[in-house]
């Protein structure tokens, strides 16, 4: 775990922490402000090991997802945020996978519908749009895993 910080010696309220790389304290947060105090002080170790318990603290916490459909030949997928489960409760993602995939086969797998209209314009002259519609069609083939934020 690498933890990199920006610490101004006059404004503790303007450090930044990151752990690898990504900003774990941002500016002006009340958490970046008593790490950079510490810091300030000269206890480095002791905000670090404060930084390493709160990210250890949250891995142990139960987190969120849902389960949803990649779209057929593309990277698209659907879910929703109402079928939700702790991830680590498998009876209850179960019951969401199958309440998912039932409404889903119950409109056929197709998740959308749109309308497009084409056609060329030239100046002068009427010319009529010619409308072809696509469909959002989900791969029931292709589950996925969605880890939700809250």
């Amino acid at each position: 775990m690498k933890i990199t910080y920006r610490v101004y010696r006059y404004a503790p309220e303007q450090s930044v922490f990151s752990v690898n790389g990504k900003v774990y304290a941002p500016m002006y947060s009340q958490l970046a402000h008593d790490l950079g105090c510490l810091v300030i002080e000269g206890r480095v170790k002791d905000a670090e090991d404060m930084i390493k318990r709160d990210i250890r603290k949250k891995a142990k916490e139960s987190r969120h997802c849902t389960i949803g459909f990649f779209e057929r030949g593309t990277k698209r997928y659907f879910y929703t945020s109402q079928l939700m489960a702790r991830d680590d409760d498998l009876l209850d993602k179960l019951r969401i996978y199958k309440e998912w995939k039932r409404f889903i086969e119950s409109k056929n797998c197709v998740m959308g519908i749109h309308e497009i209209s084409e056609g060329s314009f030239i100046p002068g002259q009427k010319s009529g749009a010619e409308k072809r519609t696509t469909e959002d069609i989900a791969d029931l083939s292709r589950p996925i895993k969605i880890y939700l934020v809250a």
